[in-house]
């Protein structure tokens, strides 16, 4: 995603397989209700169901658990509302799947983003939630954060509001704050560039009109 070409700094090869966006579920069992979809603006968003290789029509409030996969096609984009407070837009071309880790009480639910950008805003919670992905982990408290998946295979990281600390598979850490842009991958080290927090947001309205006016009629972010 190219948000200004000061962002092509970030010159190293990235490598990511998936994105993941870990909230608590504070005990919630597997298979326990993590979320609902708040709206769906489009005529295609999927899910599995939690059955493989199977794909259903999803619904404006529907019900989505652990394990569960959604999708959306190239005219979709969709609002999810986390049980633990906090709402997440998902873009065109984007998919996600609902997963849990029961042996972990603090963080025990995570969205794997497949493929896409998910622009989330989460309540402040109790313990730090995480963001995971193959090229290492992300530490968030109560924030509003893009992280996009990108064809070629990079992950990155916007922060709006709140802080990110990460930690890549090489060890390297970093502090983000609001205004921060990261990009880290497998082996291919870590590039943060830092704008004003209010520029970086209008920087990224600007090239994607169409699903920042979506996420801020739905309350996840301001334009």
């Amino acid at each position: 995603m190219k948000v200004s070409g000061r962002l092509r700094r970030c010159t190293a090869s990235f490598v990511l397989a998936t994105t993941v966006l870990a909230c608590p579920v504070f005990g919630q069992p597997a298979g326990g209700k993590v979320a609902r979809v708040l709206d769906i603006d489009g005529k295609i968003l999927m899910t599995n169901r939690r059955t493989d290789g199977r794909w259903f029509q999803a619904y404006e409030g529907m019900k989505s658990y652990l394990t569960e996969r959604l999708r959306t096609d190239a005219n979709t984009q969709a609002a999810l509302e986390f049980d633990i407070g906090g709402r997440a837009g998902i873009s065109p071309n984007t998919e996600l799947e609902i997963l849990g880790q029961r042996e972990i009480d603090i963080v025990g639910n995570k969205v794997v983003v497949k493929s896409g950008k998910v622009w989330a805003k989460i309540d402040k919670q109790k313990s730090q939630l995480q963001i995971q992905t193959s090229g290492g982990v992300i530490g968030i408290e109560g924030t509003e954060l893009l992280v996009a998946v990108e064809e070629g295979g990079t992950s990155e990281l916007l922060l709006f509001e709140g802080q990110a600390s990460i930690t890549d598979n090489d060890g390297n850490k970093k502090t983000l704050f609001p205004g921060d842009y990261a990009e880290f991958g497998g082996g291919g080290g870590m590039c943060v560039l830092s704008y004003p927090s209010n520029g970086l947001r209008s920087l990224v309205v600007e090239r994607f009109p169409e699903f920042s006016s979506f996420l801020a009629a739905r309350g996840i972010t301001t334009v």
